[in-house]
């Protein structure tokens, strides 16, 4: 497995060593990171820049089990397995009163683990998130079905995540890639990287598609929120992966539930709007981020 650069390390949680980074003022605001189902936490690459750029934040980023450099873990690779990573690692960190920051299908996770550790939480951020029913593929459903679909991935997974990944090179999560040729290059890299060298990550993928709630959504946990935490969606307009036709009812049930929420549509933006908005994103991120709170 890959070493760790300056600003990372491993921590042992219960069901496998998961890969950390830590970036920017040591004793500064802390902010969590995140990523989705398929590409590591480099996602959070120019964030993370543009917050300790800032001078007064504490970056934390972390692999999920059988992504980046964190081990595979030998259960279902579901919301509960995500969530309680998550929490184990900040509790051995001594982390509390965050930002977390969920993208995609860690939008969903940030969103359950904001739900349960309210106490940890000071604010949540999701982009583009996984929090509604997902509508998945063809090929994505059909590779959960049971049987079939496990004898089809175990024999053909690895090939067919990689004859999709030089094909289309990620091309349905961004809206205009051509802008930003060194990241989607980099992207491919670490998608790559991860099926051909990653000794779990191909079962854990697959896992995950079949164990995690995508095609059920985590709505009910998203209701249970607290109200003193506000929320920042950011959410492009053309995504296609998560539709922000979602939106309307993960608002609605943020709302009811007496949370303050904001919703940014993102022209010209897919899955990852992070990239095709760069900078409408980071500057709606450190506005959030720099609102004072209101007391109640």
């Amino acid at each position: 497995m890959d070493q760790p650069n300056p600003n990372g390390n491993w921590e042992v949680l219960s069901q496998g060593r998961t890969y950390y980074e830590i970036h920017g003022h040591q004793e500064g605001e802390v902010i969590l990171c995140m990523h989705g189902i398929t590409l590591s936490s480099f996602i959070f690459k120019y964030i993370v820049q543009d917050l300790i750029a800032r001078g007064k934040y504490k970056v934390v980023t972390f692999d999920f089990y059988g992504r980046g450099k964190t081990d595979a873990a030998n259960v279902d690779n579901n919301l509960e397995l995500f969530v309680g990573q998550a929490h184990e690692l900040v509790t051995k960190l001594g982390l509390s009163k965050m930002v977390v920051i969920g993208v995609s299908m860690g939008g969903a996770v940030s969103s359950v683990f904001t739900s349960r550790y309210p106490e940890l939480v000071k604010k949540l951020i999701l982009i583009a998130p996984a929090v509604a029913p997902v509508d998945l593929p063809f090929l994505g459903r059909l590779v959960t079905y049971p049987y079939i679909g496990s004898t089809l991935y175990y024999f053909l997974g690895q090939r067919i995540m990689l004859s999709r990944l030089e094909k289309e090179r990620l091309r349905d999560n961004y809206y205009s890639p051509e802008k930003y040729p060194e990241f989607i290059e980099e992207a491919v890299n670490n998608a790559r990287n991860q099926i051909l060298h990653h000794p779990g990550f191909v079962r854990s993928f697959h896992n995950t598609l079949c164990t995690f709630p995508l095609q059920l959504g985590v709505l009910e946990h998203v209701g249970k929120i607290s109200p003193q935490i506000p929320v920042l969606i950011l959410w492009g307009e053309n995504d296609t992966v998560t539709p922000i036709s979602k939106a309307p009812m993960v608002i609605d049930i943020l709302k009811n539930s007496g949370v303050e929420v904001t919703l940014i549509s993102l022209k010209d933006a897919g899955h990852m709007c992070m990239m095709d908005q760069q900078e409408l994103v980071h500057n709606a991120i450190f506005d959030f981020i720099e609102r004072p709170l209101q007391i109640s």
